[in-house]
C-alpha cells in the first residue's frame, strides 16, 4: 500500500510542478502590474496635494455664535436680570460689530437683517436679497413660553459661498475626470507597446514566413511540371 501511494504521489509531482509554473506570473504581467501600482501611487499622491485645496473654508459656526449675544441679551431683559435702559446703551455696539464682522470678514457670507424685539436694525450698506431662496439663511430666536413669539431674528445672504461652492465642486470633478483620463490613456499606451506590438511583430513574421514558403512550393511544383 505505501509503495502503491509512493508512486502515486511520485507520479503527480511533475504535474503540480507544470501547475505551480503555470500559475506564475509572466514577465508582461510583471511589467504591467509596476506599471499600474506607479500610476495609482501618482494618482494617490496628487489626489493628497490638490483635493484639500480644492474646497470652500469648512463651515463656521459664526452666524449662531454672533446671534447669540442678542438671544442672550433679549432673554437677560425678559428675565429683568438687565435694565431696558442698559439693553439700549449696549445694543448699538452689538449691532455695529454685528454687520463689521460680515462686512469686513472673509467668510462669503452677508447680514440683511437684524430684528431685536420687533425693532429692525438695517446694514450700514444696503443689500438686495438674493434672488434664490436657497441663498438665503434664517435665524430666530423665540420665548422660551410662547414659541411662535419671535423675540430676535437675522437674515443672512449666503449667495457667495453657494457659488464658491459650487465652482469648486465643478473643478473636482474636472479634476476626478482628468486623473481618470491620464490613468486610462497611460494603461493603454503600456498595454499597446508590451502586449499588442510584439504580437503584431509576431503575426506579421508568421505571415512573411508563410508567404515565403508557399512561394517555395510554388516553385517546386513548377519545376516538377517542367
Amino acid at each position: 500500500i505505501f509503495e502503491y501511494f509512493g508512486k502515486r504521489g511520485s507520479a503527480e509531482e511533475p504535474e503540480e510542478e507544470i501547475s505551480a509554473s503555470m500559475k506564475k506570473p509572466s514577465e508582461i504581467a510583471n511589467k504591467l502590474a509596476d506599471h499600474i501600482s506607479k500610476v495609482i501611487a501618482m494618482c494617490i499622491m496628487v489626489c493628497v496635494v490638490a483635493l484639500p485645496n480644492l474646497g470652500t473654508v469648512l463651515e463656521d459656526s459664526s452666524m449662531t455664535a454672533l446671534f447669540s449675544t442678542f438671544s442672550s441679551l433679549s432673554y437677560a431683559e425678559t428675565q429683568g436680570t438687565i435694565t431696558e435702559a442698559c439693553v439700549d446703551e449696549l445694543l448699538p455696539t452689538y449691532v455695529d460689530a454685528f454687520y463689521n464682522f460680515y462686512e469686513l470678514g472673509p467668510q462669503g457670507t452677508h447680514a440683511l437683517e437684524l430684528i431685536y424685539h420687533n425693532k429692525t436694525f438695517p446694514p450700514p450698506v444696503e443689500r438686495e436679497p438674493p434672488k434664490r431662496k436657497s441663498n438665503e439663511m434664517r435665524i430666530v430666536f423665540t420665548d422660551e413660553v410662547d414659541t411662535d413669539l419671535i423675540l430676535v431674528e437675522a437674515r443672512f445672504d449666503r449667495g457667495r459661498y453657494k457659488r464658491e461652492e459650487s465652482m469648486f465642486n465643478i473643478l473636482l470633478i474636472v479634476f476626478v475626470l482628468s486623473m481618470l483620463l491620464f490613468f486610462s490613456t497611460s494603461l493603454n499606451a503600456n498595454v499597446t507597446a508590451m502586449v499588442v506590438t510584439p504580437l503584431e511583430r509576431i503575426m506579421n513574421s508568421l505571415d512573411s514566413k508563410n508567404l515565403q514558403g508557399m512561394d517555395m512550393g510554388d516553385g517546386a511544383v513548377g519545376d516538377g511540371d517542367e
